[in-house]
């Protein structure tokens, strides 16, 4: 098993800040996995993100709240051939957080060597 070297106090409590700076909405993985799907391929239907990612639907639906609250998606319904349904899109505040967030840890996986 590898261990991580690091110089010395300092650069501990740099890395420990920049852990700690990381956005905790997106610190989750389902909610990471979800932005991720938004980022990736654009606005999606709720049962798409349903299947692409795996989660249960409540626990979708609770992911899916957070990330409404925080203003990093969108909710809103559409007309379908087989009815209304719900889409949901990154919005801009969320795409930012999303390349910060992804930012934050490839810069942080810099500092730290294995």
């Amino acid at each position: 098993m590898s261990q991580r070297k690091v110089g010395n106090k300092a650069d501990i409590k740099q890395i420990l800040e920049e852990v700690r700076g990381l956005d905790p909405i997106l610190s989750n993985p389902s909610r990471l996995l979800i932005m991720t799907i938004l980022f990736t391929f654009g606005s999606q239907y709720e049962h798409e993100i349903q299947k692409l990612s795996g989660l249960s639907w409540g626990a979708l639906f609770s992911h899916l709240k957070t990330l409404e609250r925080a203003g990093y998606i969108r909710k809103y319904r559409v007309l379908t051939l087989s009815g209304p349904r719900n889409m949901i899109k990154a919005t801009s505040r969320g795409i930012e957080a999303y390349r910060n967030f992804l930012k934050k840890v490839l810069k942080l996986t810099s500092t730290i060597k294995i």
